[in-house]
């Protein structure tokens, strides 16, 4: 099930991060901010440094934690070719990754520079 409580950040190279709220059939934009351009660049550093297909392939299975009242998390990266995208759900999103080190420190910043999101009731 998703939202109406769903936040989605996008960053963009100039440093720039939208957050937006995500719903069954909606996706709002609450917010936008300007990060240190060099935490969006780690970010893209790793990912040219990472084999996402061998990196997949190593990682811990995740599990569904909403079943229990957790919170899912997804990664979606652009890329050229391949599966850019990382969910809890099936990888375990392990901190000790340089790549989700990196996503998790701009995740963190832009959580720090928009706030969290309104919770609405549906």
């Amino acid at each position: 099930m998703v939202g109406p409580n769903c936040p989605e950040y996008v960053f963009y190279t100039d440093g720039t991060v939208e957050h937006f709220r995500v719903d069954v059939d909606e996706r709002t934009l609450e917010g936008r901010a300007t990060l240190d351009v060099r935490l969006v660049q780690r970010v893209i550093d790793e990912l040219q440094a990472t084999d996402l297909a061998e990196l997949r392939a190593t990682l811990p299975d995740g599990e569904d934690r909403s079943i229990y009242d957790g919170t899912n998390m997804a990664y979606r990266y652009e890329v050229l070719t391949g599966n850019g995208a990382f969910s809890s759900v099936t990888v375990e999103l392990l901190d000790s990754v340089p790549l989700f080190a990196a996503t998790g420190a701009a995740l963190e910043a832009a959580r720090d520079a928009l706030g969290p999101l309104d919770m609405l009731d549906r």
